[in-house]
């Protein structure tokens, strides 16, 4: 909708002619309407951290037109993602793998350097973002995000979110995986929420590693046709939810995508599922926008946290 203004011109005869300009119906076949009241124009500045100025048209009885800048800052969000924990340095052979030291120093850092973080539901009630406020997430489930993960969240004041493979956790242990009364235990703490990372979509035929020119996590099999891709990824996807919400006593809002691979078509179904997805983009998302297909920094050994949050 275009704007109209009033132009005020005053003779010396101090006879006051009011004339309206409007805007040319013809441009969009929409009327125009009166100048509102309050009028808010939203400026994007391509920074680290968005600035929002909100310019308010003030009128009053006694004073002439005024603008009033009000600058509203929306604080930018980065996504640290891990994967296993190892005890030692030397045992971390893998970019997925970090070891435990590693994994102090980073949490020390953030804590030195007074970063919050916060869970992603979080994302979904939260007023105010606060500067410095980043979210942590593990993917796949493993035994040791229990074991040396857990309790350094509680020595830093942290939280993270676990994305688990949810076929994969059992009642009992199981080849080096979490334990759904670990899973329980964590999310009652209030420092760890469980999300997906669907339910058994992660290559379980390639024990979970990553397929070169293959079908990967929710990629579409080949003539696979679009009621049968549909239905087969969104019915794991909502068993995962459902496994979780039973085994855990909350469901699941955020979904974590295997390998980082999606497609624009089954994209709009995986988002009606779930509030908030990742992807594995590097960068940071604006909390306030839209929350699916959000980037995560996947940190490794050599991975300094100072120069993905500079």
């Amino acid at each position: 909708m275009k704007k109209c203004f009033f132009v005020i011109t005053t003779f010396i005869s101090a006879i006051l002619l009011s004339s309206l300009i409007a805007c040319n119906p013809d441009d969009d076949n929409i009327t125009p309407e009166p100048i509102p009241t309050i009028d808010t124009t939203t400026v994007i500045i391509d920074t680290a951290t968005t600035v929002v100025i909100d310019t308010t048209l003030q009128h009053t009885d006694t004073l002439s037109n005024q603008d009033t800048v009000k600058h509203v800052i929306i604080q930018r969000v980065a996504n640290l993602t891990y994967h296993k924990v190892v005890p030692a340095d030397s045992l971390a052979k893998y970019s997925t793998q970090v070891s435990v030291r590693k994994l102090e120093d980073d949490f020390k850092w953030l804590a030195d350097n007074g970063y919050t973080a916060i869970l992603p539901r979080e994302l979904l009630t939260i007023d105010t973002i606060k500067p410095k406020t980043v979210i942590i997430t593990f993917d796949d489930g493993y035994y040791d995000n229990y074991y040396y993960m857990y309790p350094l969240l509680e020595k830093y004041g942290l939280k993270a979110e676990i994305n688990v493979i949810v076929n994969w956790i059992t009642e009992e242990r199981k080849n080096g995986w979490l334990t759904w009364n670990e899973c329980r235990e964590m999310s009652q703490s209030g420092r760890v929420e469980i999300g997906s990372h669907t339910f058994n979509l992660h290559n379980p035929t390639n024990g979970g590693s990553y397929i070169l020119g293959g079908v990967n996590g929710v990629g579409r099999e080949v003539d696979e046709s679009d009621t049968d891709y549909i239905e087969r990824i969104t019915a794991d996807l909502q068993k995962s939810k459902d496994v979780i919400k039973e085994r855990v006593g909350i469901e699941p809002v955020s979904f974590a995508y295997p390998y980082g691979e999606g497609n624009g078509f089954i994209n709009s179904y995986i988002s009606d599922l779930f509030a908030i997805t990742f992807f594995t983009n590097n960068g940071k998302f604006n909390p306030k926008g839209d929350l699916h297909l959000l980037p995560r920094n996947s940190v490794t050994m050599k991975t300094s946290l100072k120069n993905i949050l500079k």
